[in-house]
């Protein structure tokens, strides 16, 4: 496993168990890893955006869509 995928991975269990903050936590760790994965930024912030962080959440989405413009979910 590549360094981050981990904390990638540890991410999305802790959004499926509704465990936004950690999640958080966890996509954070993967970002400061693995900065250009679009993934970690959208899942951020769903998880942000369940947390009621809209303005945190529009910006990871703008990421997202920066680091991956033909993924339909960007525009979403």
């Amino acid at each position: 496993m590549n360094p981050g995928e981990q904390e990638f991975i540890n991410g999305n269990q802790k959004a499926k168990l509704g465990d936004f903050v950690g999640a958080i936590i966890e996509y954070n760790q993967c970002i400061a890893i693995l900065p250009f994965i679009p993934g970690a930024y959208k899942n951020r912030g769903n998880a942000k955006y369940m947390l009621q962080d809209y303005t945190g959440a529009l910006e990871d989405f703008n990421k997202f869509k920066t680091l991956d413009p033909r993924d339909s979910d960007a525009y979403y």
